[in-house]
C-alpha cells in the first residue's frame, strides 16, 4: 500500500509553522524574563542612588587636580 500523498505539504507545513511560532514564543519570553528585565532592575537601582551632581563634581575636581 503506498503512503498517501495528497495533502501531505499542507499537513506538515502547518504543523512545522505552528512548531516554529511556538517555539519562537518561548525563547522569546526566555530572553524577556532572563535578560531584559533583570537588566531593567539593575538599571533602575543604579539610577535610585545615582548623584549626578556629585559625580560632576567629583569628575570636575579630578580634572583641576591633574591640570
Amino acid at each position: 500500500m503506498a503512503p498517501q500523498l495528497r495533502g501531505l505539504l499542507q499537513r506538515k507545513l502547518a504543523r512545522e509553522i505552528l512548531t516554529a511560532v511556538g517555539l519562537g514564543l518561548v525563547a522569546g519570553a526566555g530572553y524577556w524574563y532572563a535578560l531584559v528585565l533583570p537588566r531593567r532592575r539593575r538599571y533602575e537601582d543604579f539610577y535610585r542612588n545615582y548623584d549626578a551632581k556629585a559625580v560632576a563634581q567629583s569628575m570636575t575636581a579630578s580634572f583641576e587636580e591633574e591640570s
